[in-house]
């Protein structure tokens, strides 16, 4: 079963940053205004993710929707 979060911009940054620590290996789906115009996917775990934010931090605003996969 996987699990959905809903994160603002304040806080996705750090959500992926305690991933990071918490489960590094774990595959998330972050999707960014979900069925909006600038509606943006990435995938992958949270480092690649969280790297992905630091260089297109343009793109880390809005609201957030996070997958996580189960254990």
């Amino acid at each position: 079963e996987k699990k959905k979060l809903y994160k603002t911009t304040q806080r996705i940054l750090k959500l992926l940053e305690e991933l990071t620590v918490a489960a590094p290996e774990r595959k998330l789906v972050v999707v960014r205004e979900i069925t909006k115009m600038f509606e943006n996917v990435q995938r992958g775990v949270a480092a690649e993710i969280l790297a992905y934010f630091g260089a297109h931090s343009d793109e880390v605003r809005g609201e957030f929707v996070v997958i996580v996969e189960s254990l």
